[in-house]
């Protein structure tokens, strides 16, 4: 009885479509292989290396918000940081791009700065200008300042 053949290229094709993630232009190469199902086929498609990499790809594009990456490249979020914690070399490419993010979005609060958005000049001065004075105390800065625990207790209370 002869098994039937499938090519690799058509079944990850097939699952890919199932996940709504067909890359356009990428070369397709078509050995042949034994029948399996298509959920066991999806599940085993990619190497674990293609998976880091895809996830790598989608954490730029959602500016290091995981769980939005994992959902985009099919990555369970619970293998995500699983690889952050073991690899060591996938943990500094997160942080990377986690960096990169911070860097994108301080570029859109400086283009909002010199449109003279006065919140935004407000926030910049309060956390970069603090040493200049531009800081603005919080309710818990002011009170250790102004007071100790101590003042709000009775004589009788302090003699214990």
């Amino acid at each position: 009885m002869a098994k039937k053949s499938t090519s690799v290229a058509s079944k990850k094709k097939n699952c890919q479509k199932s996940r709504g993630s067909v890359k356009k232009g990428a070369p397709t190469v078509e050995p042949v292989v034994e029948e399996t199902s298509s959920d066991d086929f999806c599940q085993d498609a990619r190497s674990t290396e293609e998976k880091k990499s895809e996830l790598l790809a989608a954490l730029t594009d959602a500016l290091g918000i995981a769980l939005f990456a994992c959902k985009r490249a099919d990555v369970r979020y619970e293998e995500y940081l699983a690889w952050r914690r073991d690899d060591s070399e996938f943990a500094r490419q997160v942080d990377l791009i986690e960096e990169r993010a911070i860097d994108f979005v301080e570029g859109k609060a400086f283009e909002e700065i010199k449109k003279g958005n006065a919140r935004l000049i407000q926030f910049f001065l309060q956390t970069k200008g603090r040493a200049r004075g531009y800081a603005r105390e919080s309710a818990n800065e002011k009170t250790s300042k102004t007071s100790s625990p101590l003042e709000f207790l009775t004589a009788d209370e302090l003699e214990y």
